[in-house]
């Protein structure tokens, strides 16, 4: 393995509190990866969190890019680190999981010859709770309607230039369906990985899926995602645009505030369609069988 391949765009909010697995991703950085930290945060604090990364990355050694933005969302701060990529590969990740960078490089190894064939490679992934630790995994290969049911970002890795032209909306939630969605509209080559790619540390009290208020943002990405199922021209993808539809609705009637479920249930009712129930009943079966959320997992 020689060379960059990789940049790794990791979103951090809250230095201190993602502080001991930020050591852990430095620990383990190879010399493949390039890591983009994006301090999305006022600047006050982005100040002190600069220095402190700053030395972090000094004791560790590791040529890192330290950006600044004030999106306060995840997707316009990964919208900003995706500006400053250069290499082949993009992946993006949160500041408070474990990604297995070996595995993933030798993933993308693999499946090298003298031209990438593929635009998305989609690894196995752990989510670890506790002292419990739950493989998510396929014994096959994966297809865009897996992608639409599990979206987990992080576990993926992009060809950088089939991602030109594709951004995050900038929300708190929903925005990875979003980018994904935009992604499977324009017929990735999907390569499946047995490896792991992932670990996921499912932290309840600093999730956003855990704060009402941040599904707000969930009649919004609705909208877009309305916006999507009507740009598209085949019953397939149709059916792909709508169950990203439909999880970011059920998600939302779930969680969110009275207000935000009413609105909810009038986009619904604006957009019925008879299929719907077929769809939710596949989504609500899938979601049971494998214990997944509505949402993609967030801090």
């Amino acid at each position: 393995m020689t060379g960059r391949l990789l940049d790794a765009v990791v979103p951090i909010s809250d230095l201190e509190r993602d502080r001991e697995q930020i050591i852990n991703l430095l620990r383990n950085t190879i010399k493949e990866i390039h890591i983009i930290f994006v301090l999305d945060m006022d600047p006050e604090r982005e100040a002190c969190a600069r220095i402190s990364l700053g030395e972090l990355l000094s004791i560790h050694n590791i040529d890192a890019l330290i950006l600044s933005v004030q999106e306060r969302n995840p997707g316009g701060a990964r919208n900003f680190g995706l500006t400053h990529t250069s290499s082949p590969f993009v992946a993006f990740w949160d500041s408070d999981d474990e990604p297995n960078q070996i595995r993933i490089i030798e993933a993308i190894e693999e499946n090298r010859t003298s031209q990438y064939k593929f635009d998305i490679i989609v690894g196995q992934y752990e989510i670890a709770k506790n002292k419990d630790t739950k493989l998510i995994s396929f014994d096959r290969d994966i297809t865009p309607l897996d992608l639409a049911l599990d979206t987990g970002i992080w576990r993926m890795v992009f060809r950088r230039e089939f991602l030109n032209g594709i951004v995050f909306p900038s929300l708190s939630m929903a925005e990875d369906q979003l980018f994904v969605s935009r992604l499977i509209l324009k017929d990735p080559i999907l390569k499946t990985s047995r490896a792991t790619f992932y670990r996921y540390y499912k932290k309840i009290s600093t999730q956003l899926t855990s704060t009402r208020d941040a599904f707000s943002d969930i009649p919004l990405a609705m909208k877009l995602s309305a916006s999507l199922i009507r740009e598209v021209n085949t019953s397939k993808k149709f059916y792909l645009m709508r169950i990203f539809y439909l999880r970011q609705a059920l998600s939302g009637l779930k969680n969110a505030k009275i207000k935000i479920k009413i609105k909810i249930l009038l986009s619904l009712v604006a957009s019925i369609n008879p299929r719907d129930l077929l769809i939710t009943g596949l989504i609500l079966r899938e979601f049971t069988r494998r214990r997944l959320p509505l949402v993609s997992y967030r801090k």
